[in-house]
């Protein structure tokens, strides 16, 4: 009879033993630079911080320059990230964040081509 009380004990052990993650990616700070930002449409390319590879393109080929890069992504929350003034060649630390608010500011009509992968950021501090 007591055997029986204990199953269930032995099953939730098995069960979080098989569902351990396969590899956990850092939250903190990441480092960044900016590749292009032309009327709102900012390009990052990730410099340094041990970020999910699913957030990020390993190699992205602007078709307007013919330049390719190197683990890059596009930013979704680009009205916040217009008020820090950073500027083509700029290198920043930020934070991922999980929500992405509606944008409501002004974005001109010239188009830069960004990477499909898009991330919602906050710039931690400038390094320029």
């Amino acid at each position: 009879m007591r055997s029986i009380f204990h199953l269930p004990a032995l099953f939730g052990i098995l069960f979080f033993a098989a569902c351990k993650p396969s590899r956990n990616h850092s939250s903190g700070l990441f480092t960044g630079k900016v590749i292009g930002s032309i009327c709102s449409q900012y390009t990052i390319q990730l410099i340094a911080g041990d970020m999910d590879p699913a957030k990020y393109l390993k190699s992205w080929k602007n078709p307007q320059s013919d330049s390719t890069y190197h683990n890059v992504f596009a930013v979704s929350n680009y009205c916040d990230f217009g008020k820090y003034g950073l500027q083509k060649g700029d290198t920043f630390q930020f934070r991922l964040l999980h929500d992405s608010p509606a944008q409501s500011c002004v974005r001109c009509l010239i188009y830069e081509p960004t990477p499909d992968v898009q991330n919602t950021i906050q710039v931690v501090q400038t390094v320029k």
